[in-house]
């Protein structure tokens, strides 16, 4: 059975994100530099810019291939006999004006229109949108068997897109651009899609007084289950401070940990394994930790190795102190 899995978590993300210690001493959540702190609120506050354009280039390639591999309806006595529907698992409601056209170079694009604002999302998770974001992909088909394979080319383009979160009275906002080239497989045997993308992205992003130039690249791998950059950096850059991330082992997102990622009507980027090291300047002072996401659990709690001290955060609350205090 094939499950839209992908746009209700690629629609939210827009909306609004080594070696171990030779010590095996715990610290709290107090005894992180300020340095650390300031660069969680500032993941937790960009969730979009990490993480929105990584699952529009998968989702876009998962519904081009579905709509490829059951293009005459699917076959009685097929895997999936009897399932005529492609499932949404969030009721969103979007308030965005939607236009989509053919290019002459065979390329298709969407533009997501929220003009000067409006309310959109589900329930009691509702966000203030405005601005544009605008997707164009270009792909090529092919056949093998039970398996369709969709090689293409994914580029999005923000034009003064942001919002602002229901539980908070800061705006950000993003302008730039990200491309994506891959491949996806669709095997209607097995009912399994995967698939890897290269990327790159380079955005200007503001969040309240905070204005940081973003520029990231790297490579992704992904099933129907989750995706993993298994290499990559990026950077936010103001003047001569900055904060810079590489990968050192791949950093793994889970689908079905979304309901989890939601706090107080904010997205937050969390993934479930994986390594990262942070190196920083921020004014005269310099240095770096590791993050550390866990073992693959759906528990939003990380351990930031830093000055020899392993250190648990609760990204369901402790990020927020900073925020909010």
């Amino acid at each position: 059975m094939i499950k839209k899995i992908f746009f209700g978590v690629l629609v939210a993300l827009l909306a609004l994100a080594f070696s171990c210690s030779d010590t095996d001493e715990t610290a709290g959540f107090d005894e992180l530099s300020d340095f650390a702190k300031s660069f969680l609120s500032l993941r937790s506050n960009s969730a979009a810019t990490v993480g929105g354009p990584v699952s529009g280039a998968i989702n876009r390639s998962f519904q081009n291939l579905s709509g490829f591999a059951f293009s005459g309806g699917r076959k009685k006595d097929g895997p999936n006999e009897g399932d005529t529907t492609i499932v949404d698992p969030l009721p969103w409601q979007s308030c965005a004006q939607i236009t989509e056209f053919d290019n002459e170079d065979g390329s298709h694009t969407v533009i997501y229109d929220y003009g000067e604002g409006c309310e959109e999302g589900w329930g009691e998770y509702t966000w203030l949108m405005f601005g544009k974001f605008t997707e164009t992909y270009r792909y090529l088909f092919n056949q093998s068997g039970s398996e369709f394979i969709d090689d293409y080319y994914y580029n999005v383009d923000y034009n003064n897109y942001g919002g602002r979160f229901s539980f908070d009275s800061i705006s950000w906002k993003l302008n730039g651009t990200s491309v994506y080239q891959g491949t996806s497989t669709y095997d209607t045997a097995t009912s399994k899609f995967s698939g890897s993308f290269n990327y790159d992205s380079e955005t200007d992003y503001n969040y309240g007084d905070w204005s940081y130039a973003y520029a990231a690249s790297g490579a992704t791998e992904y099933n129907e289950k989750q995706y993993a950059m298994k290499s990559g950096e990026y950077r936010y850059t103001q003047g001569t401070d900055f904060y810079h991330s590489e990968v050192l082992k791949p950093l793994v997102y889970r689908y079905d940990c979304f309901s989890l990622s939601v706090f107080e009507g904010c997205f937050m980027m969390t993934y479930v394994s994986g390594q990262e090291r942070i190196t920083y300047r921020q004014g005269d002072k310099e240095g770096s930790f590791i993050i550390d996401y866990g073992n693959g659990e759906c528990d939003n709690v990380i351990i930031i190795i830093e000055n020899g001290l392993r250190i648990k955060v609760d990204l369901n609350r402790d990020p927020w102190l900073i925020a909010h205090n």
